[in-house]
């Protein structure tokens, strides 16, 4: 009966331990998630930025849209 005791508590730092190895890889994951998020945020706000710029009259005389 001791056995079973030692597989039971073996298997249930097992899990403990793959808990905590999920919980640092989805932490991670959600890291990731917001420095993407910031990127996305600046990447818009530059072309924002560019598209409020003379650069874009310029542009757009040189290279008119086609109707």
């Amino acid at each position: 009966m001791g056995n079973n005791g030692e597989n039971v508590t073996k298997r249930l730092a097992n899990l403990e331990t793959r808990y905590a190895e999920l919980a640092v890889k989805i932490s991670g994951l959600a890291d990731m998630q917001e420095i993407q998020h910031q990127r996305l945020l600046r990447l818009e706000t530059a072309v924002r930025d560019l598209h409020a710029k003379p650069l874009t009259k310029w542009v757009n005389r040189w290279f008119p849209r086609v109707s």
